[in-house]
C-alpha cells in the first residue's frame, strides 16, 4: 500500500478557492459598489493637460444608442488589459475594485461638477496614451472610434 505524502491545503489556498468559487456565482462589482461609499465629488483634478494637438479635438461621433452602448460594452468588458470599471467602477464613480490600491483614486466620472471641466480632446489623449502621475495606463490598442464612443459613454455617466 502507498503513503499519501500529500500536504494540507494552507489556509490562503482555501481562501483563494473560495474566493474564485465566490467569483464565478455573484456579481462582485455590484456588491463592491454597494459596500464602497461613492468617490469624491467634486474632485481635485491634478492630471497634466494631454498636448495641444489633442486638447482641441471634438467628438465627431453623435451620442447614438448605439455608439452608447458601444462604449459601455468597452468600459465593462472590452478595454485590455483591465477593463475602466475595474478602477473606475461600475457606475463611474472612481471606487472600482482595484480603486483601493491607487493613488491618486481614479476619476469620478459620475460627478458632473467635475466631468464638465474636462474636455474631450484632453479625456481622448489620456484614454490613448494614459496619464502620467496616476495609474490610468495607455490604450494604444483601441482605434480612435472607440476611443470616442468610450468617452460618450463617460459623459453619460455624469449626467
Amino acid at each position: 500500500m502507498k503513503k499519501n505524502n500529500s500536504k494540507p491545503l494552507a489556509p490562503y489556498k482555501i481562501l483563494l478557492i473560495i474566493a474564485l468559487i465566490f467569483l464565478q456565482f455573484f456579481d462582485v462589482e455590484a456588491i463592491w459598489a454597494g459596500v464602497v461609499q461613492t468617490g469624491v465629488c467634486p474632485q481635485p483634478r491634478n492630471t497634466r493637460n494631454v498636448p495641444k494637438k489633442f486638447r482641441k479635438l471634438k467628438n465627431p461621433l453623435k451620442a447614438t444608442p448605439e455608439n452608447i452602448a458601444s462604449g459601455k460594452n468597452l468600459f465593462h468588458i472590452l478595454v485590455k488589459p483591465t477593463p475602466c470599471k475595474n478602477c473606475h467602477g461600475v457606475t463611474g464613480d472612481g471606487m472600482g475594485l482595484m480603486s483601493w490600491a491607487l493613488a491618486p483614486l481614479p476619476r469620478n466620472f459620475s460627478c458632473k461638477e467635475t466631468m464638465q471641466k474636462i474636455s474631450e480632446g484632453q479625456m481622448f489623449g489620456v484614454i490613448k496614451n494614459g496619464a502620467r502621475g496616476s495609474s490610468c495606463l495607455p490604450n494604444r490598442g483601441l482605434k480612435d472610434e472607440q476611443i470616442w464612443q468610450l468617452i460618450i459613454y463617460i459623459q453619460e455617466l455624469a449626467k
